[in-house]
């Protein structure tokens, strides 16, 4: 998460190897590094490793994304999305009044329970949960009297993706 996923002292030779890496970073702010999704119609797994998520640009985007949260029978889990955004939100509150860190490189790792939409009226919750991992290279910032404008920017960007989504997938 975040435009750029090194640390202010990281080597150029680092930072280059990254930008080669996953060149719409800058762009995206994020980056999907893998996915596996319950299809419950088939009662399988679809898998979708780094080498995928490294092909993901802002063109197609949305396209992963949207793989990531269907059912297999042309539904979408909107409920789950729903879910997602209010978490996030929360995260980016979160984020926008902390300043002591800086992360770098930490991902957002997102679990929801792959059944079936639940019918309207049904009292069954969305299951989803949402974890920051990966800190190896957070740091306390020099100063702390500014946002980290890095992951700030990655997180933000995602929910507008998937504000997108939501309006495409009709809600």
């Amino acid at each position: 998460m975040g435009q750029r996923v090194w640390d202010d002292h990281a080597h150029p030779d680092k930072i280059e190897r990254e930008l080669k890496k996953y060149p719409a970073q800058e762009r995206l702010g994020f980056r999907i590094t893998g996915m596996r999704i319950y299809k419950p119609f088939t009662d399988d797994y679809v898998y979708y490793d780094r080498y995928y998520g490294r092909s993901v640009t802002e063109d197609t985007a949305l396209s992963a994304i949207t793989k990531f949260f269907e059912v297999g029978d042309g539904s979408h889990r909107t409920d789950v999305v729903n879910c997602i955004m209010d978490k996030l939100t929360e995260f980016i509150n979160w984020m926008e009044k902390q300043n002591t860190l800086s992360l770098f490189a930490t991902s957002l790792l997102i679990v929801y329970e792959g059944g079936p939409t639940p019918a309207a009226g049904d009292k069954q919750q969305t299951q989803v949960d949402i974890r920051l991992v990966d800190f190896a290279h957070t740091y306390e910032k020099e100063r702390d009297d500014t946002q980290d404008a890095n992951a700030l920017f990655g997180v933000r960007n995602f929910t507008q993706y998937l504000e997108h989504f939501l309006k495409t997938a009709g809600q």
